[in-house]
């Protein structure tokens, strides 16, 4: 089956399940959402664990769980106490259902979940303890409710599983997370392993970028120009994590690449670092230092001396390419100079001093940026 295929079927099979199965179209989408979060946090199971516990009412709205909490014990009520069909307990579920589907919004907006091997594993055993539950949930219903016909108590035990894995799924992927830690620690160990003794007998160059923003475009740039004059490799779009760029030195660099360009990027201290003991940059770019992540660094000093690991990870003598309209990076160009490194400072700023590489007569369009380089 081609992908185009496989995504025409999926998209067959997904209106109907938003129209007969809305409030479980939710849940599936809050795992993915949570496991987009996990991703972020580089799966690791303590970090996602707080940012759950500052963020649990964007997961799951409190109107939300009155509704399922609601529904839960009306299905009984209706058929058990009632004497209504199953029909109308579903109806019930239904409409809550589609209310809460107008109004769920996904977290993945600016970026989406990246479905990695490692993403898909904790997602089968995030989505497989679920099945169970709501397996073990709907067992019950049916074994306590003897009295009801068949189809009455799948109808409840189905409404109530659904409900509480939906409402439980954070804490189901963080299960999940913590469960799959011993073997990804040993496929982490092996993977990280392969790509360091790839680097050592590596004969190019690596140009290590970051930033809290404008890294992505540096190293699109970059690697365009560079690639005029010589074989380049760079990083996807999307890969800036140790376990992503250990893969694409696994499985894409070669000899025959004369320069590797790579981003990285930071969500706590010490990750730079951790991907720069692998790459052994011989050159460093630095865009900016920034308050993105403050939540996850505290302060923006804290963010500075984060970024400063790539400059920090260059050999004697290496070079520091810094932008030098960005203060807090000037002040971590000097830090570098002072330990030996060889600092080029780039910039717009017209009363600059020391500028390597000035933009002038900058013009932005619809078509674009235009502008003039000057080099000393």
């Amino acid at each position: 089956m081609s992908a185009s295929t496989g995504q025409g079927l999926g998209t067959i099979l997904w209106w109907p399940a938003r129209i007969a199965l809305p409030y479980a179209v939710v849940v599936v989408r809050r795992h993915l959402d949570c496991l987009y979060i996990l991703q972020l946090e580089r799966y690791k199971p303590d970090r996602y664990g707080r940012w759950l516990r500052g963020h649990w009412i964007r997961l799951i709205p409190g109107l939300e769980i009155v509704l399922q909490v609601m529904t839960v014990f009306s299905a009984p009520l209706l058929i058990a106490l009632l004497g209504f069909q199953w029909t109308a307990a579903y109806l019930l579920w239904l409409a809550t259902g589609h209310l809460i589907l107008w109004r769920h919004r996904s977290l993945q907006v600016s970026q989406r979940l990246q479905h990695t091997t490692r993403a898909i594993r904790v997602s089968l055993v995030a989505f497989g303890v679920s099945s169970l539950l709501g397996a073990a949930y709907v067992w019950l219903v049916v074994a306590w409710m003897p009295k009801l016909d068949v189809l009455a108590r799948l109808m409840i035990g189905a409404i109530g599983a659904v409900a509480w894995v939906g409402i439980f799924a954070p804490g189901i992927v963080l299960l999940a997370a913590q469960a799959v830690v011993p073997v990804e620690r040993r496929i982490y160990q092996r993977f990280l392993g392969e790509a360091e003794r790839r680097i050592r007998t590596y004969p190019g160059r690596v140009i290590g970028i970051t930033g809290s923003y404008g890294k992505t475009t540096t190293k699109f740039i970059t690697a365009a120009l560079l690639g005029a004059k010589y074989r380049v490799l760079k990083t996807p779009d999307g890969v800036n994590t140790t376990m992503g760029i250990t893969r694409v030195i696994r499985e894409e660099l070669s000899d025959g690449h004369e320069i590797f360009v790579v981003e990285v990027a930071a969500y706590g201290p010490g990750e730079i670092r951790e991907v720069c003991e692998v790459l052994r940059p011989r050159l460093a770019i630095l865009t900016s230092v920034g308050v993105q992540h403050l939540e996850r660094f505290g302060t923006q000093a804290r963010i500075a001396e984060a970024k400063y690991e790539l400059l920090a990870s260059l050999p004697p003598g290496g070079t520091a390419v810094v932008n030098a309209d960005d203060p807090v990076c000037l002040e971590l160009a000097g830090r570098a100079r002072i330990e030996g490194k060889r600092v080029v400072l780039y910039g717009l700023a017209e009363a600059a001093g020391g500028l390597a590489i000035r933009g002038v007569d900058v013009k932005v369009s619809g078509r674009g940026t235009r502008f003039r380089v000057i080099t000393d």
